[in-house]
């Protein structure tokens, strides 16, 4: 099989490797940080207090204990990430570095993308209460990685080179207060997602190949319209000085569909330096796939991505000193006001174990693939699934809250644990799923008391401007051998037929028998929330 043949075979898979990030809540690894400012600057520790419109996402019980409401603001996250790759042992690649080298470290420029959120309740009848909420999971939506370094294909560009991931989730929630103490609660979200994503291929997984010559980029855009998901929750006050919180979260995955793009020769010297009059470009949306004459891609479409999502659980116990001593609990819960201080503490569980892959495929036909690319004489692969192995996560989180002039300003500070989700053989840097650990704090000025607004004809009864600050570490992981990620490959193995999927030497068919994801990974984000909130 001809060079040319072999290399397309694997343009078009790499890219996939980046679908997943801002896709799911809190301890899971899809997400950092938490949606709201309030929630933000207790770190999370929210469950039982949820005290804002946000608790129709959270724990939609806690919206029997509510006026009516609205709360709406904005989330900035701020990463770096970085990688050290070490050159696996067995790695023949022709780029100037012997195996078990180090190459230069590499990190995550991508420009901060603000995430705005809304939400409002409203009481019905003197029991029960509903909420709405357009409003997306905490994390970083946008990823770019170098493509270059040091006029040498980028170590790291086979994991990763540019990402945006986006998903938006229009949410109804429904709260009834069964006894005066407990209130139970469920909401749906229609969740919208939408994920842009690039990486490299290699072509050859055989010795002496040179990156400019054996690289590929492939870019994949994809769309689910319609991911269900489920939030059921319940709140009890055990008496004037505790709340209890529970929140249980379940989601359909994601099933997208897309096309992909490719550039061949994008990692040659030329288009290193501005000249791409030599790359050849591929796109399996058009009918003809990018290259005249055929008409294999159809109405395009060509890709289906499956990401499966966790099912999430959340405990929370809050003490709390209310302002009166004879303070009981009522309908109303307004902790600025009726509250001295709070602490509360948060236990949580993430199914992260279902997160075995990122299925992504393209249509083949008996096992071969049938989509050609531009430029070439070969296919896409049918199969480019991304291994997770994730674990099961553990979180803990414990914030508190003074209401430092009562009505008037309240100070929170709050920190938080997650245990780690991926594994060395698959740790990735699309995903944040190391071990974490965040420290954060907030403030809410209420420029409105309530008592004013009691008098008056019109306007808000309270109006309060927050805002939260956290810094989340992901724990360094460093992976120096053994098995790994490797490269996609345009030939099922080095050498013979591929048998169910995996090559005569135990290797994962398309992918090179060497890892391409050793090295040592760190990361840190910065997240600031700002929100306005209202109560009628």
């Amino acid at each position: 099989m001809c060079e040319l043949h072999v290399r397309a075979l694997t343009v078009g898979a790499a890219a996939l490797m980046l679908l997943g990030p801002s896709l799911a809540r809190a301890a899971s690894p899809y997400e950092v940080g938490d949606n709201g400012s309030e929630q933000l600057g207790r770190a999370g520790a929210w469950v039982a207090r949820a005290s804002t419109a946000l608790a129709v996402v959270e724990n939609p019980a806690a919206l029997a204990t509510q006026r009516a409401g609205v709360d709406v603001g904005m989330n900035l996250a701020l990463k770096r990430s970085c990688f050290t790759r070490l050159k696996a042992i067995g790695d023949t690649t022709d780029d100037g570095f012997a195996p078990g080298a180090s190459y230069p470290r590499v990190c995550d420029d991508g420009a901060a993308l603000p995430v705005g959120y809304a939400a409002l309740t409203f009481p019905v009848g003197e029991r029960s209460a509903i909420g709405f909420a357009l409003a997306g999971p905490s994390g970083v939506p946008n990823a770019r990685w170098p493509s270059f370094v040091d006029g040498r294909p980028a170590p790291q560009r086979y994991l990763a080179l540019e990402s945006t991931a986006l998903f938006a989730q229009p949410t109804i929630g429904l709260a009834h207060r069964v006894l005066p103490a407990l209130s139970v609660g469920a909401s749906f979200a229609w969740g919208v997602a939408w994920v842009k994503s690039s990486a490299a291929t290699a072509a050859l997984p055989t010795a002496g190949q040179r990156p400019a010559d054996n690289d590929v980029k492939s870019t994949i855009e994809a769309t689910d319209a319609f991911v269900p998901s489920g939030t059921f929750g319940a709140l009890a006050n055990l008496g004037p000085l505790l709340d209890v919180g529970v929140a249980y979260k379940l989601s359909a995955p994601i099933d997208a569909r897309g096309d992909a793009r490719t550039e061949v020769n994008a990692f040659a010297p030329r288009a290193r330096d501005g000249d791409t009059s030599r790359v050849v470009y591929g796109d399996t949306s058009r009918a003809d796939c990018g290259q005249a004459g055929g008409s294999a891609c159809g109405a395009g479409g060509n890709a289906r991505v499956t990401i499966p999502m966790p099912m999430e659980l959340k405990v929370g116990a809050r003490f709390h000193l209310p302002r009166a001593r004879d303070a009981a609990p009522g309908r109303v819960r307004d902790p600025i006001a009726d509250d001295v201080f709070d602490l509360e503490l948060d236990l949580e569980w993430t199914q992260s174990s279902v997160i075995d892959a990122t299925r992504v495929r393209f249509p083949s036909d008996r096992g071969l693939g049938t989509i050609p690319v531009a430029g070439t004489a070969g296919v896409i692969p049918p199969v480019a699934d991304v291994p997770r192995d994730y674990r099961d996560v553990l979180g803990v989180r414990m914030g508190g809250e003074v209401s430092v002039v009562p009505r008037r300003l309240s100070l929170r500070v709050g920190g938080s644990y997650e245990t780690r989700a991926d594994r060395d053989a698959t740790q990735n840097v699309d995903v944040l799923a190391g071990a974490r650990v965040g420290v954060a704090a907030g403030a809410t000025l209420r420029l409105v008391t309530g008592d004013a607004a009691a008098r008056a004809s019109a306007g808000p009864r309270t109006l309060d401007v927050s805002v939260g600050i956290a810094q989340v570490h992901v724990l360094g992981r460093e992976a120096s051998g053994g098995p790994g990620i490797g490269a996609f490959t345009g030939v099922p193995c080095a050498s013979g037929d591929a048998s169910a999927g995996v090559c005569a030497d135990g290797t994962a068919a398309h992918r090179t028998p060497w890892a391409t994801n050793l090295g040592a990974m760190t990361a840190v984000v910065h997240l600031l929330h700002v929100g306005l909130g209202a109560t009628f």
